[in-house]
């Protein structure tokens, strides 16, 4: 079994499920390898693999002889990633752009050299929603989302002996994240959590350590061209304030941002959320 972005928490996830299970050898690849790493991994005998993703060549090598392969990119890596920054204040693109674009080259990479693997028994694609059709074309921002569907499109069209054997894991929003939406006012001292969604509004939230219970069924019962959507729980900003509160003792209240205002919070990506947000207030996600 093949784990891509072993490095990132749903990869993570993924190569702990396949590593229980037995006669099972795993192989997680990282485009950022160190000694950490390969340390947390020997325990549960997951080898370790440095990739360029970008290097279609030498994931064929890799592939070669893989029965399972598990495509996971992140946008989040190549968002972080000093070299996406500095080509945006040369080019004037927006950061975001650029991330989504070079997690697109690498999607198309993976799958790619997949198709050409012939002992490969099932494909399991890790992606978020198609927000552009689900729209009806009204919400283009959200480029965190953009690719995993991209990738699945390019399958279906150009790689059908790989989309024959293919099934695909539409994850939820992911929960990790939840604190990076809170904040302390100055005015008060109080903590708000929030986005441009409504607090009322059910979010089908994902915790990473799911992912994986997810995935292998995908790949070793279910039969191919199966998708599911893989969500932990729903849950509203105002039931994660009240459970926090329940939790902690602490008061949490819920505020809804302006597309300004979360700019304003996150930068680059601000604008991109507000999408995402918009796109859940609207279609409910799935």
């Amino acid at each position: 079994v093949i784990v891509c972005c072993i490095d990132g928490r749903p990869g993570a996830s993924v190569a702990r499920a396949f590593s229980s299970l037995p006669n099972t050898r795993v192989r997680g690849l990282t485009n950022k390898p160190h000694a950490e790493i390969r340390e947390k991994w020997a325990a549960r005998a997951v080898d370790i693999i440095e990739v360029d993703y970008t290097d279609h060549d030498a994931l064929a090598k890799i592939f070669k002889h893989a029965t399972i392969i598990v495509g996971i990119t992140s946008f989040w890596n190549n968002m972080y990633d000093h070299s996406v920054h500095t080509l945006a204040s040369l080019t004037q693109h927006p950061p975001v752009v650029l991330a989504r674009n070079n997690q697109l080259t690498e999607g198309l990479n993976i799958v790619r050299a997949a198709a050409g693997v012939v002992s490969l028994e099932r494909y399991v694609h890790y992606m978020y929603p198609d927000v552009g059709p689900a729209s009806g074309g009204t919400i283009t921002g959200a480029y965190h989302f953009e690719v995993g569907a991209k990738v699945a499109n390019y399958v279906v069209v150009n790689l059908p002996d790989l989309w024959a054997k293919t099934s695909m894991c539409v994850v939820g929003v992911c929960i990790w994240d939840w604190h990076r939406l809170m904040r302390r006012m100055r005015r008060d001292n109080s903590l708000t959590l929030g986005s441009s969604l409504p607090g009322h509004i059910p979010v089908p939230w994902v915790h990473p350590e799911d992912i994986g219970t997810f995935v292998v069924p995908l790949a070793t019962t279910l039969p191919p061209r199966t998708a599911i959507q893989a969500y932990s729980g729903l849950a509203s900003f105002f039931d994660i304030c009240a459970l926090v509160e329940q939790a902690t003792g602490v008061h949490i209240s819920s505020r809804q941002y302006s597309a300004a205002e979360l700019t304003a919070l996150f930068g680059p990506v601000g604008s991109m959320l507000f999408d995402q947000w918009t796109f859940i207030e609207r279609h409910r996600y799935y």
